[in-house]
């Protein structure tokens, strides 16, 4: 299987180079100094686990690859999803699978609608992880994916991809409820992601506060509010696992909004708090909380371009 790898940061690097550790044929798709770093040097994962490092074949368009691509897997920064989704069609035959670990719930419908169901899989990523240089990723919790099939079957092409990661020594889920599993994701990301940002504080600095962790449940309570509106089974329940998770497993994790935000980049809070604004709005549920913290992202995110 030929694999190639769209967006060469902290979750793309690090998939990647696992695949690469366990034979597997990978290209990364790379721009900028990462491009330059790869074509030159191999890419570098700083581990919790154990570092390691991996040879990397990366190119800046996929004209430069000789075939379609059996796999490819999605890890840009959600803004940058159509663009990369028109950047990829020549590398997109009638059996190639696409599988997107990009944040929110939106990217496998934008993809479906460009590709049709039949390409597309779901998945998720559970990883603390960040790019420290060109080429290099530190990575610092986690690590496990879930995967599946959009309309809640358990095929034989899923439970393949899942013996493949298997096999690079990732922790894979394979899922018949991929939906649910996806939006009890965005259930973690657009209360801590959210605030984490606003707070410029980790994970465990927030859950050091009570009125940063009563923030975070009031964040997270309308997201399942707009689930529930949506047919999504999400509960209080979801949070409370959440929030205890956090606070056993993820206290150093700084999250992707809030080093974006450090770093000066563009910062997704379309994907987090304004896509609950907006399904608030269509389905008439009011999410006064995630409007205040959309907004201040969105001046954030202004001020900082």
């Amino acid at each position: 299987m030929n694999i190639l790898i769209v967006g060469t940061g902290g979750v793309g690097g690090y998939y990647g180079a696992r695949l690469v550790q366990a034979g597997a044929e990978v290209t990364f798709l790379a721009r900028g100094a990462t491009l330059a770093t790869l074509q030159s040097k191999p890419l570098t994962i700083k581990s919790y686990q154990g570092d390691f490092t991996v040879p990397a074949t990366a190119v800046a368009s996929v004209d430069e690859l000789k075939q379609p691509s059996d796999l490819i897997i999605f890890a840009t920064k959600t803004y940058d999803t159509d663009a990369v989704i028109a950047q990829i069609a020549p590398a997109v035959s009638e059996d190639t699978l696409l599988l997107s670990l990009q944040n929110g719930v939106e990217s496998e419908h934008k993809l479906v609608a460009r590709f049709g169901n039949k390409n597309v899989l779901g998945g998720i990523s559970y990883i603390g992880s960040e790019v420290i240089a060109p080429g290099q990723i530190q990575h610092s919790a986690e690590g496990r994916i879930s995967i599946g099939e959009l309309d809640g079957t358990l095929s034989l092409r899923v439970k393949r991809l899942g013996a493949l990661f298997e096999k690079a020594g990732i922790q894979v889920n394979v899922t018949e409820k991929i939906q649910y599993t996806l939006w009890k994701k965005l259930l973690w990301n657009v209360p801590f992601n959210q605030a984490c940002a606003i707070a410029r504080a980790s994970v465990g600095e927030l859950l050091d506060s009570e009125p940063m962790k009563k923030l975070l449940i009031a964040l997270g309570g309308e997201l399942i509010e707009v689930a529930q509106a949506s047919g999504i089974e999400l509960s209080s329940q979801d949070m409370k696992d959440h929030m205890k998770f956090s606070e056993d497993k993820l206290r150093a994790v700084r999250p992707s909004l809030l080093q974006d935000l450090e770093r000066g980049k563009r910062l997704e809070h379309e994907t987090f708090g304004g896509f609950v604004v907006r399904e608030g709005a269509r389905l008439g549920v009011s999410v006064p909380v995630n409007k205040s913290c959309y907004q201040l992202l969105a001046f954030l995110d202004e001020r900082s371009q």
